[in-house]
């Protein structure tokens, strides 16, 4: 266990547009990081919402990628765990995914992966019970004639699946609620 390799990264459910934002990564025995960024749509959602299936690496290691580098991280060489903050480039309105690999071919089976979902939005919301305000990210301010749409999520026993459904569409006043 002393010499095995391992590590974890995370990174903020959202972050905001065009700035540049951190990943945290816990890691022991690495000295590099490869990773590679997708742009995530609903096919690519779609096809990844069973993380448990034994495709989902495949389809991951198979995804267009939108950029990839190599971070090298700090060598300790002393077998203790470490972490370290590594830079993510801005990045334009939308939902992501973040994957990281141990070796430079994300395929090798020997290869240890990592990924984490997130969006990158302008937008952010507080909450007290069911009252809801929307307000933009960096000031703050009330986002007023926003058009919210809600969606739920549904267990459906015939597919025995979640289904995720429309429901009410709302729209912000010029307090943003």
């Amino acid at each position: 266990q002393l010499n095995q390799k391992n590590f974890s990264f995370q990174v903020e459910k959202v972050n905001s547009p065009d700035i540049p934002f951190r990943s945290i990564v816990n890691y022991k025995n690495t000295s590099t990081l490869h990773l590679r960024l997708i742009k995530t749509d609903d096919k690519i959602r779609k096809a990844l919402e069973n993380q448990y299936d034994e495709k989902y690496w495949a389809t991951l290691i198979n995804t267009p990628v939108l950029k990839s580098w190599t971070q090298p991280l700090p060598v300790t060489n002393d077998l203790q765990e470490h972490n370290t903050e590594i830079k993510i480039d801005g990045l334009p309105s939308g939902e992501y995914i973040l994957f990281c690999s141990s070796d430079k071919n994300f395929n090798n089976p020997k290869a240890l992966l990592g990924a984490r979902s997130f969006y990158v939005s302008a937008i952010s919301y507080v909450n007290a019970g069911n009252d809801y305000f929307v307000l933009h990210r960096e000031t703050g301010q009330p986002l007023s004639n926003a058009k919210v749409q809600v969606w739920k999520q549904q267990y459906d026993y015939k597919q025995s699946k979640y289904i995720t459904q429309k429901a009410r569409l709302y729209n912000t006043d010029a307090n943003g609620f």
